[in-house]
């Protein structure tokens, strides 16, 4: 599995290390013009080149509020927001 990380005005090494800690299995690298296809993506504010060049990813991963940008720019994309559940009724 390949997890590219792409952002924006973010410092990639704690965010590199932490997921490459997590997911010892995986190639995890920072994305730059022309870097390999990945499967996954951890993003926040990438450049359109950044779609343009990954258009496989099976799921983008966006860190920060704002999703909905991102929906308009990944062909074929699925906005799914995760919610809490609801406190059960008394």
């Amino acid at each position: 599995m390949r997890i590219s990380f792409c952002c924006v005005d973010s410092k990639p090494e704690p965010w590199l290390d932490g997921l490459r800690a997590a997911l010892p299995q995986a190639e995890v690298a920072l994305w730059a013009p022309g870097a390999p296809q990945a499967d996954y993506a951890v993003v926040w504010a990438p450049p359109q080149q950044f779609f343009d060049e990954q258009p496989q990813l099976k799921a983008a991963f966006n860190i920060g509020a704002g999703v909905d940008a991102l929906g308009n720019r990944i062909k074929g994309a699925i906005n799914a927001a995760v919610k809490p559940p609801s406190p059960p009724s008394p």
